[in-house]
């Protein structure tokens, strides 16, 4: 079966002005240094969304300069870090899992203990600090209670 596709001239149109919009926003904010609002468009102007360029991003920028960078002679050590921040996907997480597990600098799988990853989060959690980011989110882990992505990960 082939599937046609159509492509509506207004909507493809629509869709390169929010995409031209959105790099707008990051080029006023970032490269210009101008104070918000960035934008006068209702929805950019109240929810977050992705940057144009995925390299732009914070969390890309992150895990360049503190996971790719930091390993690049210990592929496992790499690997297990890339899959530990993915989990949560946020920087200050990351870097407090760092703080707690690593020696000379690299966290290992071999220095990771799960009960106290969970207890740093908990921890966290109790005092109202975010640990995770919504921005491509892995599972539906809240469905199952408030403390389910802890117990899921760790």
């Amino acid at each position: 079966m082939r599937i046609k596709l159509i492509w509506k001239q207004d909507e493809v149109e629509r869709f390169w002005a929010f995409i031209k919009e959105r790099q707008e926003i990051w080029h006023k904010r970032f490269i210009k240094k101008i104070a918000s609002p960035w934008t006068k468009d209702p929805i950019l102007k109240e929810y977050k969304f992705c940057n144009v360029y995925r390299s732009l991003d914070r969390g890309t920028q992150y895990v360049r300069q503190n996971i790719l960078t930091l390993y690049p002679r210990y592929r496992s050590d790499c690997y297990f870090n890339l899959l530990l921040y993915r989990l949560f996907n946020l920087p200050e997480t990351h870097t407090r899992f760092q703080a707690e597990f690593a020696t000379g600098g690299h966290m290992s799988a071999n220095e990771y203990n799960a009960s106290v990853a969970a207890g740093i989060l908990i921890g966290l959690r109790a005092h109202g600090i975010k640990f995770s980011s919504s921005a491509y989110m892995l599972s539906s882990a809240g469905y199952y209670g408030p403390n389910a992505k802890i117990k899921l990960y760790c």
